[in-house]
C-alpha cells in the first residue's frame, strides 16, 4: 500500500489485518528499527514486531489454542549461527522491552514474512503478551519464545480476587467486543455512528485489554420483580468500576456518582471511576473524589489522563 506522507498521529495504527508493507515504511511513520526483530516506536506506544522463518528450523505461527508462537532474540553461537548453549537470555533490552510491554500498555503490532530477500511484510493483528517459555534448540541450547493472543481474543478469565456479596443477586458478564478493532481503526460509518458514550467506552476496553487486563460488567438483580441494573466496564485485576457519560458537565457527572454508589452497594469494595470525554471544568474532580471515585478522560496525545495518581500504573497519566 502506498503512503505519501509520515502519521500526524502515530498512535494510530494505519494498517489493517493482511495488508502489505515496507519495513522503511513503517520506520519512517513510527520511528522504528529497520533492522531489529522487536523494534519499539520512538514516536508512538507500538512495539512492531517481525516474524519469518528462520534458517535454523524456529519458525514463527499459529499454535492449535489460537495463540502465535515468536521467538526472542538469544544469543548465537559465533562458529555455526545456531543458539549458544545455554538457558534462553530474556534478559536482553529487546525481549525485556516485549516481556514488559503489558504493563507498559504497549500494543505488538505483528508482521510476518515467507522467506527472506525483498518479499513484502503482511500485517498480522495486534497482539498482548500472553505467556513465554525457553525451547530446546539443541545442543544444550535454548532460545526464548514469547506466546502472543490477538487482542480481540483477549477475554481471559475473571480475576479470583474479586468479591461480591451475593451470587444470586450479582453475575458477571462479557463486555460486547464485536468488530472493537475494526470500528476503532477504520474511522467506518459504523463507528461514526455509534453514540459518544459507547465510542469512548470500547476506546478504553481496547486500551485495557492491549494491556492485558480482562473488561467485563455486572448484571445486578436488585429487587424482585424489576429489570436488573447493568454496570458499565469493570475491569478484573485491580477491581476498577467505571460508568461512562458522553459529558463531562455537572449534571452527567453527578448521575454517574449515583449510579456507582448504588451499584457497589452489592459488591466488594471497589475502586470507582468515571470516564469522561474531557477533563471536568471547577469543583467536578473534587465532587468525584469526595465519593471516593477518580475521573478519566482522553488526553490529547492519544493517551488517558486521570485526577488519581493510582491509576497511573495501569498507564494512565497523572493530571492535577
Amino acid at each position: 500500500m502506498g503512503i505519501s506522507s509520515p502519521l500526524k498521529n502515530p498512535e494510530i495504527w494505519r494498517y489493517r489485518r493482511g495488508d502489505f508493507t515496507d519495513r522503511r515504511l513503517i520506520n519512517r511513520d513510527y520511528g522504528t528499527s529497520i533492522i531489529h526483530g522487536i523494534a519499539p516506536s520512538r514516536n508512538s506506544s507500538h512495539i512492531v514486531l517481525y516474524a519469518q522463518a528462520s534458517d535454523h528450523g524456529y519458525s514463527a505461527g499459529w499454535r492449535e489454542d489460537g495463540l502465535y508462537e515468536y521467538m526472542g532474540v538469544s544469543r548465537l553461537d559465533e562458529r555455526t549461527g545456531r543458539p549458544a548453549a545455554g538457558p534462553a537470555n530474556f534478559s536482553r533490552r529487546d525481549n525485556n522491552t516485549l516481556l514488559t510491554s503489558w504493563r507498559q500498555g504497549r500494543p505488538l503490532q505483528l508482521l510476518e514474512r515467507k522467506g527472506r530477500g525483498p518479499r513484502p511484510f503482511r500485517y498480522v493483528d495486534s497482539f498482548i503478551l500472553h505467556d513465554w517459555f525457553e525451547k530446546d534448540a539443541g545442543d544444550g541450547a535454548y532460545v526464548p519464545i514469547f506466546l502472543l493472543r490477538p487482542v480481540e481474543e483477549a477475554t481471559h478469565a475473571p480475576h479470583p480476587s474479586y468479591c461480591i456479596h451475593s451470587s444470586e443477586q450479582v453475575q458477571l458478564i462479557p463486555v460486547e467486543r464485536h468488530a472493537l478493532l475494526s470500528t476503532l481503526r477504520d474511522g467506518s460509518a459504523d463507528h461514526r455512528s455509534m453514540r459518544p458514550e459507547a465510542r469512548l467506552e470500547k476506546s478504553f476496553c481496547l486500551f485495557m485489554l492491549r494491556q492485558g487486563y480482562p473488561v467485563w460488567r455486572f448484571e445486578i438483580r436488585h429487587t424482585v420483580g424489576c429489570h436488573p441494573l447493568y454496570t458499565d466496564v469493570w475491569v478484573g485485576g485491580v477491581n476498577l468500576l467505571l460508568e461512562t457519560k458522553a459529558k463531562a458537565d455537572r449534571d452527567h457527572v453527578r448521575q454517574a456518582l449515583a449510579q456507582l454508589i448504588d451499584y457497589t452497594r452489592f459488591l466488594s469494595n471497589p475502586y470507582r471511576a468515571v470516564l469522561v470525554p474531557e477533563r471536568p471544568k471547577g469543583d467536578l474532580l473534587k465532587l468525584s473524589h469526595t465519593q471516593q471515585a477518580a475521573v478519566i478522560w482522553p488526553g490529547t496525545r492519544g493517551n488517558w489522563e486521570s485526577s488519581a495518581m493510582w491509576l497511573s500504573h495501569l498507564g494512565i497519566t497523572y493530571r492535577r
